[in-house]
C-alpha cells in the first residue's frame, strides 16, 4: 500500500534548482495597508481570500 505525500510534488523547470523557502503550509497571511476596504475588496475578488475580521 502505498502512502501519498499531502503536498504535491511538482515538476521542476530547472532541475538542478534548490527550493530556497520550503513551506510546508501558511496559516493566515497579514498585511498592513493604507485602505483597508480596497485592499480587502481586491484580494477577495483577485485571490479569492477570505475576511476574518
Amino acid at each position: 500500500m502505498a502512502i501519498e505525500s499531502a503536498t504535491p510534488q511538482l515538476e521542476k523547470v530547472v532541475p538542478e534548482a534548490a527550493d530556497f523557502l520550503p513551506l510546508l503550509g501558511t496559516d493566515y497571511v497579514e498585511l498592513y495597508v493604507g485602505n483597508a476596504k480596497q485592499a480587502a475588496h481586491f484580494y477577495k475578488t483577485a485571490f479569492g481570500f477570505q475576511s476574518l475580521a
